[in-house]
């Protein structure tokens, strides 16, 4: 069946949530406890792996991607975007957005992301 899905839009995508937590804890004692515990808890009780990778599962991704990331974003290191869009077999674009921090970069570019981004839509979905 065909897949309802055209393209992806990520912004400011980080590698896998436990790279996340590793950045965003600064205390290195309190840090190894926390990722440990929230590690564990996830695994025993939601069931789910917070070092999948992101990249892994675009390494296995057919629709295009747009890849969008504020260059003075502080929560998740523009490294995380990159490496993602590496990792990414599809087609695929990556924009850096100037001034925009964490999850802005709509609202922090020009008329001409706007464009980039209506654009790449319209091409995933055949205007």
């Amino acid at each position: 069946t065909e897949s309802k899905v055209k393209c992806l839009i990520m912004e400011a995508g980080f590698t896998c949530f436990f790279d996340e937590l590793t950045f965003s804890l600064s205390v290195e004692f309190m840090k190894n406890a926390a990722l440990n515990y929230i590690y564990l808890m996830a695994k025993s009780f939601l069931k789910i792996d917070i070092k999948q990778s992101v990249e892994d599962s675009l390494k296995n991704n057919t629709i295009p991607v747009l890849f969008l990331h504020g260059d003075i974003d502080k929560d998740v290191p523009i490294e995380f975007t990159q490496r993602s869009y590496l990792a990414c077999k599809s087609e695929k674009k990556m924009l850096t957005v100037k001034d925009a921090g964490h999850t802005l970069c709509y609202i922090a570019g020009d008329e001409s992301l706007r464009l980039d981004v209506d654009r790449f839509i319209d091409k995933c979905i055949g205007k």
